[in-house]
């Protein structure tokens, strides 16, 4: 790929021409300050899918191409969180009485509706019924567990528990490491964008960025 760092906001075409969508999400190893994937969003009804920085080609002004042609790109994994459960006894949900037996033992299901050959707790609604037993329950993901995912709206946070604004931009040296970020703080009417270094940061998770700055220290500014 190029020197070029990819966005969120970019758009990405797949190298025989068509467009995929938009950067959504970024990806970084917040142990190497690093991109690590990123999120391509292909509307609101698609989870969107993620791309491995090896896909890329180059990046060209605000466009990504990869190597990948569109249906190679389509079978890229989506970005969504599975839940499954295992059943330590007979159990079962807290409404619709249904029950799990599990005399056969080591079954996992799917906290969701049925799908392909996946056993399923058959629950329709994203909203899980609460369980009721003894079980075990394991998250499955396409991202690696120590990456971040960092997007535009990502909450930032001061030092002492103010909410300051959100995500705008991400910002890397000539080397690919995250250099720092951009965010805008205030109203709709009245807002100010900041911009704060890495060594600015205490803290980063997939729900918020803290800050090692007070919300006093970055008024002052």
């Amino acid at each position: 790929m190029s020197s070029n760092q990819v966005a969120i906001g970019d758009k990405v075409v797949s190298s025989d021409g068509h467009g995929l969508g938009e950067v959504k999400h970024l990806v970084v190893d917040p142990a190497k300050r690093e991109l690590s994937a990123f999120i391509v969003d292909k509307g609101i009804f698609d989870r969107g899918r993620v791309c491995d920085l090896s896909y890329v080609d180059n990046v060209d002004g605000n466009q990504v191409v990869l190597e990948l042609t569109q249906e190679q790109a389509n079978n890229l994994p989506e970005w969504v969180e599975q839940e499954f459960i295992q059943f330590n006894e007979s159990t079962g949900l807290s409404s619709g009485g249904r029950t799990f037996d599990n005399a056969a033992g080591g079954v996992w299901y799917h906290m969701g509706p049925a799908g392909r050959d996946t056993p399923s707790t058959g629950a329709s609604s994203f909203f899980q019924p609460a369980i009721v037993g003894d079980v075990t329950t394991a998250i499955v993901s396409p991202i690696e567990e120590s990456d971040i995912v960092v997007g535009k709206g990502t909450d930032v946070y001061s030092i002492d528990g103010y909410k300051l604004g959100r995500v705008d931009e991400i910002d890397f040296d000539s080397e690919g490491k995250i250099s720092g970020f951009s965010f805008e703080k205030g109203h709709i009417f009245n807002k100010k964008e900041f911009s704060v270094s890495v060594d600015d940061v205490d803290g980063l998770t997939h729900d918020y960025v803290r800050l090692n700055v007070t919300k006093a220290d970055l008024d002052a500014r």
